[in-house]
């Protein structure tokens, strides 16, 4: 005589059933996946026309990596040799004296004034931020000024009068991003003190 108490072979034919319902099942969902990668891989590749990005403002979210937006072609081309339906995509360059201009005045205002205006922000809103995130701060924003001097310069009217004086095209982007820089540190630092 067994010391085993008999096994019931209904309840372990009812186990084998429900472990081959649940191989059936998943057997089917591969082969749809199976199916849908097929379909998939010979669909057309997608084709983007035209793409436009328009930068309203400076924002600090982040104080950390890189934030790289748009296309990059691979190899050793450059965005200048990308085409479009076999056609040569136009660029528009920009006056690169202008750019060096207004950079240079943006780098000053960035290591003389700046500082001072984030101190005056951490008192309008009663923060100590303190030396190293005010500098994290300012480097975060430097990392950003160069694209949008680009974008101001290309942006701006060719010929139509109301910006034609180079001096006053730099006082006028730099003016923009100036204020640019200060909505985004106040922004910034408020975001910052509802955090806490």
């Amino acid at each position: 005589m067994s010391c085993l108490p008999p096994y019931p072979f209904q309840q372990l034919q009812d186990m084998l059933q429900w472990q081959y319902q649940k191989l059936q099942e998943l057997e089917y969902k591969v082969k749809q996946l199976e199916n849908d990668m097929e379909r998939l891989s010979k669909q057309r590749p997608m084709n983007v026309e035209k793409i436009e990005y328009k930068f309203d403002q400076l924002k600090i979210e982040k104080l950390e990596g890189t934030l790289h937006i748009g296309v990059s072609p691979g190899g050793d081309k450059t965005i200048e040799d990308l085409t479009v339906d076999g056609e040569p995509v136009e660029t528009v360059t920009y006056n690169k004296d202008l750019y060096q201009c207004v950079n240079q005045r943006i780098e000053q205002y960035l290591s003389d004034e700046c500082p001072a205006y984030i101190r005056s922000m951490e008192e309008k809103y009663q923060m100590i931020i303190g030396h190293d995130y005010r500098n994290t701060m300012i480097r975060d924003i430097r990392g950003q000024v160069d694209n949008r001097i680009e974008n101001y310069i290309k942006s701006m009217p060719l010929g139509s009068g109301q910006v034609e004086d180079p001096n006053r095209k730099e006082q006028v982007i730099y003016e923009k991003l100036k204020s640019d820089i200060e909505v985004a540190i106040d922004r910034h630092i408020q975001h910052h003190k509802k955090k806490g």
